[in-house]
């Protein structure tokens, strides 16, 4: 071996000078870097990956890659993991060493380079893996104690005082962070401006709401264009006259938009340069939520107050949808919005959920019949088209919940046939007469057959479909859909049946049903009926139009970067020790808006207390069975080519040369 070895060097030592002699008789020097190889160290670690592979191949409960390779490979010494390991005692490897040093040398910072062009061999899925906290978590445990501190007027007062003295004694603590440099570029006046501008737009006065809508639609659709990179010129918005004329085509672009960034990996958004399209989504999503807040607010009146719980007409919902932008409060309250939905699953004849679904996604007010007077009065086709078609120009939310459906779901206009569908059910469209019933029955039913074939429709909602045809939704929409489809979905099918579901981030019990879910969450709203849990968009964009100027002050005069802020040194009666109007002052009364928010935060904190349990369970159970791994064969078929078989699982690991190192290009198995 000795030998051998001796043998092997000489001829490296010939073949270098070699080359240094053809160097010499060139004109420009070609240098080569050598790439490190030895195969008994590299099948060291390709054990090793196999399982981690392994474990992320398997049938049922997949394990992330990643996680699996970084937590029980990487950093692991060699001995732990292969007792009988036998490493080369080259390029510094040494039976003593961790597996990392295996990869360093060999593979360098990446097991699978992450510029590999083609990774179409390498067959690794997204798998479970342990979690951290997420910042609701993080907010639940802090939160409560903020409002507290903020409330209480003498410990707000002491910390104000103690950071501005620190502030005056180190000012370049503050003015010598390097993060103030990208918060000038990120924030300036200008971005500020249009930020609070997105919050509370004065544009929109002599606008009903339904045209206030229809124009943030438009930002909204530029924005994601800009987003997307979409080379298109914006879509009219100027007037409110513009706004409905361009809608359908905005939103059209919408779903283009969404289909592009399904399409993209990773989207890499810069912030600076989209600026002006994140405040166009922000302007979109605040008219949403304020658009079904003042639905929320005018029917629990009707409710709760009036007594009034009459099933809703199309000319009521447009009477909503015209009335003056001006009547709509630019506030989300989310005690009273939870309390509407509450109150309208506790209606036990549906009466109040088939308003909302009105609301949410009737959107024309006649549907194309199955059958109509004239010479072709079968009108299949017709009937059809309320579920393909791809007019977004629809009346209030039916539009874009459309086109954003449509846009996520390429393959089938999914948006078309929830939105077309629920409108048909809750308006009790006049579809089919009793009468004409059984000659339109067969011809819809085959119709449905026939776009399931095509992959027009989900098989499961061809089956729904088919099941309300039979029951007799075509001449009686909502009694059938009610008693057939929401009953069930909504009062009796549990979510997931003894399973967990994922919330915002934490474990819920997927025994519960969607009406129940309401109701327990009402009830921790209503924990304290004195205190608010609501958004006042007015006091955010008064709060962020407060920042203009503190970046700079930040930057030259850090001393008076608590007073700008609206700190008062030597308080007067009237503005105590935070001026009125100030950032400080709107911070305190948005904070104060969401007190009710301790009942949620206590359900988080349990719930939190849950999810670390059950990361726990899950980093032991991925060590366990790690542990129990054994791979009963392993051969290296050449030089890059090596196979591992665990559980009769036979596992096979390319590896190729890139950039001086190896890189895994390969790795599947059968």
């Amino acid at each position: 071996m000795k030998k051998l070895i001796a043998i092997l060097a000489s001829t490296s030592i010939i073949a270098s000078a070699a080359t240094t002699v053809v160097a010499c008789g060139t004109i420009k020097e070609i240098k080569n870097k050598t790439v490190l190889y030895n195969e008994q160290d590299i099948d060291i670690l390709l054990k090793q990956v196999s399982k981690a592979y392994y474990l992320n191949n398997k049938q049922t409960n997949n394990y992330d890659f990643n996680y699996v390779y970084q937590n029980q490979i990487k950093n692991k010494f060699i001995l732990d993991l292969d007792v009988e390991a036998e490493v080369s005692n080259t390029n510094n490897i040494t039976k003593y060493g961790r597996m990392n040093d295996i990869q360093t040398v060999y593979f360098g910072d990446e097991l699978i380079n992450s510029n590999l062009k083609d990774k179409s061999q390498i067959e690794i899925q997204n798998g479970d893996m342990p979690k951290n906290k997420n910042l609701i978590m993080n907010l639940a445990d802090i939160y409560p104690h903020i409002i507290w501190l903020l409330s209480n007027g003498k410990i707000m007062k002491l910390m104000l005082f103690i950071v501005d003295l620190g502030i005056n004694i180190m000012p370049q603590l503050i003015s010598d962070q390097g993060l103030l440099d990208y918060a000038a570029a990120l924030l300036p006046d200008a971005n500020i401006k249009k930020l609070a501008e997105a919050l509370n737009p004065s544009k929109y006065e002599g606008y009903t709401i339904e045209q206030a809508l229809d124009s943030s639609i438009i930002d909204f659709a530029n924005g994601l264009n800009s987003i997307a990179k979409i080379d298109i010129k914006p879509y009219k918005n100027s007037t409110p006259q513009q706004a409905t004329e361009w809608k359908n085509a905005a939103l059209n672009g919408v779903t283009v938009a969404m289909q592009e960034l399904t399409k993209q990996p990773n989207v890499n958004l810069d912030i600076v340069d989209n600026w002006e399209a994140l405040c166009g989504i922000i302007n979109f999503g605040r008219m949403m939520l304020i658009y079904l807040n003042g639905f929320a607010s005018t029917r629990i009146i009707d409710i709760t107050e009036n007594g009034i719980n009459n099933e809703l007409s199309w000319r009521d919902l447009e009477a909503y949808r015209n009335m003056s932008y001006s009547n709509l409060t630019n506030e989300l309250d989310i005690k009273e919005f939870v309390n509407y939905l509450d109150q309208a699953f506790k209606n036990e004849n549906g009466t109040e959920i088939q308003n909302l679904l009105k609301f949410l996604f009737w959107g024309r007010k006649d549907y194309e019949k199955a059958i109509r007077v004239g010479i072709s009065p079968i009108n299949i086709e017709g009937f059809i088209s309320n579920f393909t078609n791809k007019n977004y120009s629809e009346k209030g939310l039916a539009g874009i919940f459309k086109a954003l459906l449509n846009g996520v779901s390429s393959s089938m206009p999914i948006g078309s046939l929830i939105v077309g569908g629920m409108g048909i059910l809750s308006s009790n469209a006049d579809i089919v007469s009793s009468a004409l019933e059984p000659l339109a029955k067969p011809a819809i039913l085959a119709a449905i057959q026939v776009a399931k074939v095509g992959k027009i429709i989900p098989d499961n909602i061809a089956e729904i479909a088919t099941n309300l045809i039979n029951k007799g939704v075509l001449t009686n929409p909502w009694t059938v859909g009610w008693e057939n489809l929401f009953k069930d979905l909504f009062f009796k099918r549990r979510i997931s049946e003894n399973e967990w579901i994922n919330v915002l981030g934490l474990p819920v019990s997927g025994n519960n049903t969607i009406a129940g879910l309401i109701t327990k969450t009402n009830i921790a709203i209503k924990k304290d009926d004195s205190e608010l849990l609501k958004v006042d968009f007015n006091k955010v964009s008064k709060l962020v139009a407060q920042l203009e100027g503190v970046i700079e002050i930040a930057q030259k005069n850090p001393k008076e970067l608590l007073t700008k802020l609206g700190y008062v040194k030597k308080p007067n009666e009237k503005d105590h020790f935070i001026k009125k109007e100030s950032f400080f002052d709107y911070l305190n009364q948005i904070l104060n808006d969401t007190k009710a928010v301790q009942g949620i935060m206590e359900i988080i904190k349990e719930k939190t207390t849950l999810f670390e349990k059950q990361q726990q369970e899950l980093k032991t159970k991925i060590n366990d069975e790690f542990k129990e791994l054994t791979i009963s064969e392993s051969k290296v078929l050449d030089h890059d080519t090596f196979q591992y078989v665990i559980n009769d699982q036979i596992i096979t690991i390319k590896i190729g040369i890139y950039k001086n190192k190896y890189s895994i290009v390969s790795i599947n198995s059968k």
